[in-house]
């Protein structure tokens, strides 16, 4: 980031505990994508160190909008998945 003078990096892995974990120690957004060693269970039983900001099946997820994420009495959601 600091090579670059990036503003608002992303970090995007496939690995809950290294690549974003990494990224919520250096205070950036952060991609999970499904090719790789995490699947969409521990997406959701992730701990608050390893959420990704972002979620997607793979790369393709760069390219298309993400919904905000809503919060209403303590439950989070997004798109369809919104609070009830």
């Amino acid at each position: 980031m600091l090579r670059t003078g990036a503003r608002h990096p992303l970090v995007v892995g496939d690995r809950l505990d290294t690549d974003i974990e990494g990224a919520h120690r250096v205070w950036t957004d952060s991609m999970l994508v499904l090719t790789g060693v995490t699947g969409p269970a521990e997406a959701v039983a992730a701990p608050p160190s390893q959420r990704p900001t972002y979620l997607a099946e793979d790369l393709t997820g760069l390219l298309e909008p993400h919904p905000e994420v809503s919060a209403e009495d303590g439950a989070f959601g997004c798109g369809a998945g919104r609070p009830a």
